[in-house]
């Protein structure tokens, strides 16, 4: 079966920063049965599941202190930054590459009252298929 056809669609951005309103759909809770809950709608701090393409990956930092950026979208074509900060980033490493697709945990974090909100995230595995 050809994938390379399914390329979604980014949702929208936010206006004031240009990047992914955080619309995505994320599996929301500190237990399981998680619920499903749009991560524009959790609270900074709330635990997260998440899977999608990561795209738009960036290192940051220097040698010592490396982190990555990315984008997170869903085959519905919600999206969302994802972050990995260095106590993260070498458990991870050559796992988020661009247009790999990918199962994160992490956390809903929420930096700025009316900016979109983020996963931090603390694991990251490949998504085969």
């Amino acid at each position: 079966m050809d994938h390379s056809s399914h390329n979604p669609e980014p949702s929208s951005t936010h206006p004031a920063f240009r990047t992914p309103m955080g619309d995505i759909v994320v599996f929301a809770g500190e237990r399981a049965p998680f619920r499903p809950s749009a991560l524009d709608q959790l609270a900074d701090g709330t635990a997260v599941i998440a899977a999608g393409l990561a795209t738009g990956v960036r290192v940051h930092g220097t040698p010592d202190t490396p982190s990555l950026t990315f984008i997170l979208t869903n085959p519905q074509g919600q999206e969302t930054y994802a972050a990995i900060d260095i106590d993260t980033y070498d458990e991870v490493f050559g796992v988020v590459v661009e247009k790999t697709k990918v199962h994160v945990r992490g956390i809903c974090r929420r930096p700025f009252e009316d900016g979109p909100p983020y996963i931090q995230v603390t694991d990251v595995e490949p998504l085969f298929g």
